[in-house]
């Protein structure tokens, strides 16, 4: 039996908890692992006592119960296979990034409650941590504390051009050259990252798709039941990284098509679109829904802005909507080029945009099953298995 498939113990340390409206990659991972028989800590950006003031918001919320549930129920995790862990500390990144870049102290993680140290031993029940893999720059210093075998650095983005904060590139470097490789989720983002340290051992393992939840045939929703005709479909953050004036040029140009957009959006947003009566906005909708609403439309869309934060994305949305069966109409950028999918259009500008969208509605070389096969390969199952293997060549 090789080393991957032994039963581990891994901390994995990382930007979103368990339990967001937005499921995210350490989400999967954790998934994954657990059906694998590892154990597993699910460890999340630390709560301050700045978040008391917005504990109206549910995410907050949300948060303040997992770590209470921590304190106040310590037998919870002393027999579960999988830990979801938020701890509370002093100072959040904005104060101790700062302080970090002057003393190379991460506060942050050295005076989180209850100590990082300390629940991962009671967990473990003091036996060796096998693996840790930091997700994020943020919780650099925690690779001195958590004594592990084995330490993987996973950037999922370009953290400092997401950020715009001189601090945590500082961090970043710092942890490339503690850690003993580098998992990066697309090319862009490990050319970046592997300059801090060019001998480091690093591969390229790409965000995956959980298969079987998209690759299935649901009800349509009663929503999309009084839309009629084509139906374009996003699902994602309809933040700044989205180009909501791409979803306009479609709207406008086809308005025989109806573009679906499924996410948490801002009135500006939902003003800019008014004029639009093709353009549906359905808000945030609960991952385990999302199949439902793409297996009942025609065409995936990544309407990616000019934003930073875009070129490094190892979007999983890709390939939920191929395993989905959908057409993916996507903005160009280096990393999906490099996959040279055949279920995917990409344009550079708008009038490419309008090209690519002809050709996904008259859509004849592939059949939603071929689309679907497509996205096999990517499975999480895989994507993990390879991750720990990777891990046991460091």
């Amino acid at each position: 039996m090789s080393n991957s498939r032994m039963s581990k113990n891994i901390i994995i340390a990382t930007h979103t908890y368990m339990g967001s409206p937005f499921v995210v990659g350490s989400h999967h991972i954790v998934k994954e692992a657990e059906k694998m028989g590892h154990r597993i800590i699910h460890l999340s950006t630390p709560l301050t006592m700045f978040h008391i003031l917005k504990y109206s918001d549910n995410n907050v919320k949300k948060r303040f119960e997992i770590f209470l549930n921590i304190i106040l129920n310590k037998e919870i995790y002393k027999d579960d296979k999988g830990l979801n862990f938020v701890p509370m500390t002093l100072l959040p990144w904005k104060f101790a990034g700062f302080l970090y870049s002057k003393f190379k102290v991460n506060v942050m993680v050295k005076l989180s409650y209850p100590s990082i140290l300390k629940i991962s031993k009671i967990f473990f029940s003091n036996d060796v941590i096998d693996l840790l893999i930091i997700d994020h720059p943020h919780f650099v210093g925690i690779e001195k504390l958590i004594p592990a075998k084995r330490v993987i650095y996973r950037p999922t983005d370009i953290y400092y051009k997401m950020t715009r904060n001189k601090n945590t590139k500082i961090a970043e470097k710092c942890l490339c050259n503690n850690v003993n490789g580098i998992v990066a989720t697309s090319k862009p983002v490990l050319d970046e990252i592997k300059n801090y340290n060019p001998n480091i051992k690093n591969t390229i393992i790409e965000n995956g798709v959980e298969y079987e939840h998209f690759h299935t045939n649901h009800d349509i929703p009663e929503v999309l039941m009084k839309i009629e005709g084509p139906k374009a479909i996003y699902v994602g953050a309809i933040d700044n990284r989205f180009d909501i004036n791409a979803i306009i040029h479609i709207a406008n140009n086809f308005p025989s098509l109806n573009i679906v957009l499924i996410g948490p959006y801002d009135k500006k947003v939902k003003e800019t679109l008014v004029d639009n009566s093709n353009v549906v906005l359905l808000g945030q909708i609960e991952y385990d829904h999302i199949p439902q609403y793409l297996s009942n439309c025609d065409i995936g869309l990544l309407p990616l802005s000019d934003h930073d934060a875009n070129r490094g994305r190892s979007p999983m949305k890709l390939y939920e909507y191929a395993a989905s069966g959908l057409f993916v109409v996507s903005k160009w950028t280096e990393e999906i080029a490099r996959r040279n999918e055949k279920f995917v259009g990409t344009y550079k500008d708008y009038d490419e945009l309008l090209v690519v969208m002809e050709k996904a509605l008259n859509q004849k070389s592939m059949d939603s099953e071929s689309i679907s096969n497509s996205a096999v390969r990517y499975s999480w199952g895989s994507q993990v298995k390879k991750l720990l293997e990777f891990s046991d060549t460091l």
